[in-house]
């Protein structure tokens, strides 16, 4: 396993979230959750365009949070690495935490 310097990691961890840093493509990594799909699969239950779709999967592509594979006529979209659902849920059991100390505080006032 290569070892890069803290400061190079967190370069890549800002490229890494810079990707995520759109709420289109967090869903489409949601959706991926459960499986492969192509962008005409995406655009149907993002309630979008294709053209949409594929801009949004090339940023999580060359992020390598997905990967792509041709079959037959069609181009299917995966998740690189699964562990991304976890760290997305990590981070909204963090958002709900943190809305329900503001709301507490909130009503303190």
């Amino acid at each position: 396993m290569v070892r890069l310097p803290d400061s190079q990691l967190y370069g890549l961890q800002a490229q890494f979230c810079q990707a995520l840093a759109n709420p289109a493509r967090i869903h489409i990594v949601a959706i991926l959750a459960d499986g492969p799909k192509t962008p005409s699969d995406l655009a149907t239950e993002l309630e979008t365009g294709e053209p949409n779709v594929s801009r949004h999967l090339r940023v999580l592509h060359e992020s390598g949070l997905v990967i792509s594979a041709r079959e037959g006529p069609h181009v299917l979209y995966a998740l690189a690495d699964k562990r991304i659902v976890k760290v997305l849920d990590l981070m909204r059991e963090m958002l709900h935490d943190q809305l329900g100390r503001r709301t507490k505080l909130a009503g303190e006032m």
